[in-house]
């Protein structure tokens, strides 16, 4: 098929939202700074904004087509029954536009099974109603994914960490009537000064399986209830970068996400449920450098939202201050990381310490117990003693 490469999207976002395109079925329409998402029945239409930022690149009708189609592929590891198909939107000369209709491409959409927003976990935390049964569910389904994730050892390391530092710090300062010039020096200093030592952790976990092909926006709004049941959407497809990390990198966005949203109560819990299901102390010790990367990263994304699309930005992407992403290095101040191979017991209750002083920085709470500690030491990660342990997560049932 011949596409055509048009970046003026104003008529199909017309032809999506008319009564008339759905067979008179009545329309409701969600947009975010790179989708429109056109809610019609039971079936929800995403069409991707034809929009290039440095982390993505959505510019032309053959891209958003590729990128269509890698988010059905990627999404249904998790929501299979989510995600349908990549379906091109088509015009000739006789019927104009069509879905999947005969004549020229103009654009792609993902068609996906539609589910009801109040059913969306960051809507569910609104209410207040995240119950402890519902986070260990949360934990144990990230969990099991993470084991099962493909292993990316061309990706990650210090190299992508500090890539995505980089990133961050050019972002944040090209909006400095949003977030203050001061903090984002400071904060990409102390960054420098962590990452310097931490990065033969990075490289040793790169080598050692624990970089894999992730879900890479693990937030509140990428989880829903599926008949009662947390399934993970909306992975990231159209970047590697993002998307191939760490597996505490990964769940890294959750935790900042609860805290942010005034429960570090539920942060700590899921964090203390996934390292009894992995027992990733080895993780655990640079979750203050992955939190601080996940604020920032919020704050970035926000400030280009409230300037591209101002009316969506505080709902969808509240800004963090830098000072958050700051504070949560705080731990790194106070002890030096161990770059140590072997995974003892003492290291892991240090690792698992560090991670709750991370917490605390953000005000959380911590709930485990000794007893608790104990337990996780005794199932922590064996990466440099045998081949099988650096090819599994050891999840437990």
């Amino acid at each position: 098929m011949r596409m055509a490469d048009n970046t003026d999207q104003s008529d199909i976002i017309e032809f999506l939202g008319k009564l008339s395109t759905h067979d008179g079925r009545p329309v409701e329409r969600i947009e975010t700074h790179s989708a429109v998402v056109f809610l019609v029945g039971d079936r929800a239409y995403k069409l991707k904004r034809a929009a290039s930022f440095p982390f993505l690149d959505f510019s032309t009708c053959e891209r958003r087509g590729d990128f269509c189609r890698r988010e059905v592929e990627f999404n249904q590891r998790t929501a299979p029954h989510i995600y349908i198909e990549a379906l091109p939107i088509t015009r000739d000369s006789a019927s104009g536009l069509a879905i999947n209709g005969n004549g020229e491409v103009v654009d792609w959409i993902v068609a996906m099974k539609r589910f009801e927003q109040d059913d969306l976990l960051d809507q569910i935390a609104m209410n207040g109603d995240l119950p402890n049964e519902l986070l260990a569910e949360i934990a144990d389904k990230i969990a099991r994914f993470h084991d099962a994730c493909e292993m990316t050892p061309e990706h990650g390391g210090y190299d992508a960490m500090q890539w995505i530092f980089d990133d961050n710090t050019t972002e944040m300062r090209a909006y400095p009537d949003i977030l203050d010039p001061v903090l984002v020096a400071r904060l990409a200093q102390r960054s420098r000064q962590v990452m310097a030592t931490v990065g033969a952790r990075l490289d040793r976990r790169r080598q050692t399986g624990f970089v894999r092909h992730c879900h890479g926006d693990l937030h509140l709004q990428n989880i829903f209830l599926d008949d009662g049941q947390p399934t993970l959407f909306d992975c990231i497809e159209f970047n590697d970068k993002i998307a191939c990390i760490d597996v505490m990198y990964d769940l890294a966005f959750l935790l900042m996400d609860l805290a942010h949203r005034d429960r570090p109560d539920a942060a700590n819990f899921v964090l203390n449920r996934y390292l009894a299901r992995t027992g990733d102390f080895d993780g655990a010790a640079l979750l203050p450098l992955f939190l601080s990367c996940r604020a920032a990263i919020r704050a970035k994304v926000g400030a280009i939202a409230s300037k591209e699309h101002p009316e969506l930005a505080n709902r969808h992407w509240p800004i963090p201050s830098p000072l958050r992403s700051e504070r949560s290095l705080a731990p790194f101040w106070s002890a030096p990381m161990s770059s140590e191979n072997n995974c003892s017991a003492s290291k892991s209750s240090i690792a698992y310490r560090r991670a709750l002083t991370t917490t605390r920085q953000l005000n959380e709470p911590t709930t485990a117990s000794s007893r608790y500690r104990s337990a996780y030491c005794r199932m922590a990660f064996r990466s440099s003693r045998t081949p099988h342990s650096r090819t599994k997560l050891s999840v437990m049932p």
